[in-house]
């Protein structure tokens, strides 16, 4: 399917702001300017992923920021650089794959000699158009723009679902499953990654409170919270977890929670 964004300004009609079709995810990187990932035209045997920046009032979308893995999201920091939501590909564990044209080229042979078969040891797995993904988890990572480096902050452990970052820009909250084998829906943890000790804690169990939708906030986060009684993720509660406090209080009672 094709995908564009579009601009919506006050008292005036909508337009389209991007024609190509490929466009995914955006964030604002100012006022006047966002950023957004799309798969344009990629060579053949090129790895990784492109985020465009592009005016909002139009204009030509260039490149801005290149990433050998393929990242989905990004949200930029104060000091310039990026979180970075991606792909941990178990097929990329050894990560010079990405920069070796010899390890490449035999990957590339790898995949073509078992093409006639996939093995799946994780459920569930799904079909994404173009393959199987099975065992692929989403990490997060920290890019240093001034060198253009790439640090993965947590490890194929946590299959990342969403992620926030505080207004002191010193943590960053996200939702994760741990569940090896069958993947558990209803087994969402919520966790807090300290940026200056790359410490990762859990503060919120899914076994006391299903959490969605975070929504950052100070030093804490708003979240969709459910215990479950009636079936999963039903009728949920607007709760606000501060992290100073190290706890959460409803806000908003009986289902009332805006998603």
């Amino acid at each position: 399917y094709e995908s564009f964004i579009y601009v919506k300004k006050e008292n005036r009609p909508y337009f389209k702001l991007t024609a190509f079709g490929q466009e995914g995810s955006f964030d604002f990187l100012d006022n006047e300017n966002i950023i957004f990932n799309a798969n344009r035209k990629p060579k053949e045997g090129e790895f990784g992923s492109k985020f465009y920046k592009i005016n909002i009032n139009g204009g030509e979308a260039d490149v801005y920021l290149e990433f050998p893995i393929n990242v989905v999201y990004v949200k930029k920091l104060n000091n310039g650089d990026f979180i970075c939501l991606a792909d941990n590909n178990p097929l990329f564990e050894n990560k010079k794959l990405l920069k070796d044209k010899k390890l490449i080229s035999k990957y590339q042979a790898y995949m073509k000699d078992n093409a006639d078969y996939e093995e799946f040891n994780e459920v569930p797995f799904y079909y994404n158009g173009s393959g199987f993904t099975r065992g692929h988890k989403m990490s997060l990572y920290y890019y240093k723009t001034e060198t253009k480096e790439l640090e993965e902050l947590t490890s194929i452990k946590y299959h990342i679902f969403e992620f926030e970052i505080n207004e002191e820009e010193n943590t960053i909250f996200f939702t994760a499953n741990t569940d090896k084998g069958f993947i558990s829906l209803s087994s969402n943890n919520v966790y807090a990654l300290d940026l200056n000790t790359r410490k990762i804690e859990k503060i919120i169990d899914h076994k006391n409170i299903t959490c969605e939708g975070i929504i950052a906030y100070k030093n804490g986060f708003y979240f969709g919270g459910c215990h479950n009684e009636t079936g999963l993720n039903t009728d949920p509660d607007f709760y606000y977890y501060d992290n100073n406090k190290k706890k959460y209080d409803k806000i908003c009672d009986f289902g009332l929670a805006p998603w």
